[in-house]
Parts: structure tokens; sequence; C-alpha cells
């Protein structure tokens, strides 16, 4: 967005658009890392609908700090949290849909 005033994340970080795609795939790594360790700790000791309420809370927190984006530390940082904290959302939602027992949502 505002690319034509130079007012986008790229110039107002200085970063390349290699760096921003570098910063965007981080996404994917903390995906792939923590997918499995999340919905482990959802099935062993945190119940769905109470881990599902944690990783909304920090997805959240973590999306509205781009708003104080200074630097390309910041920005790959950010986005490797997002992934983390995603990680297990779909899965848990698909889980806590199956859960057999109503009460233990």
């Amino acid at each position: 967005m505002n690319e034509e005033t130079n007012d986008d994340i790229l110039h107002a970080t200085n970063t390349t658009s290699q760096g921003y795609a570098i910063a965007v795939s981080m996404f994917s790594l903390a995906y792939a890392l923590f997918e499995v360790p999340s919905n482990w700790i959802m099935e062993r000791y945190v119940r769905p609908s109470l881990w599902l309420s944690i990783l909304l809370f920090g997805w959240g927190a973590l999306t509205i700090g781009f708003t104080g984006v200074k630097t390309y530390g910041q920005i790959v940082g950010l986005r490797f949290l997002i992934g983390v904290f995603e990680a297990g959302f779909y899965p848990g939602t698909v889980a806590m849909e199956s859960l057999p027992y109503p009460d233990l949502r």
C-alpha cells in the first residue's frame, strides 16, 4: 500500500524486494516447524478451547505489532512469530470439532 508515495513498509524499513520475500517466507518456516508441537501441547496439556484462545490472542497482538515496525529485523521477527502462533490454529479447530465429548472443549 502507498507504494507510489514511498510510504510503504519497504521504504519505511529500507528493505529490498528480496529481503521482504525472505521475511514473508519466515511465516512458512515457522508454520512448518511449530505445527506438530502446537498440536502436541493442545492434546496433552491444554484443552483446545483455551489453546485456541491463546493462539488467537497472540496472533492478533503480533499482527497489530506491524504498525510499529521500523527495521527489517522486526519484520522478520514478527513474520516468524505470526507463523508460530498460527501453526496450531487450523489443526486445533479441526481437533476441537472432532472431539466426541462437548465438555472437553
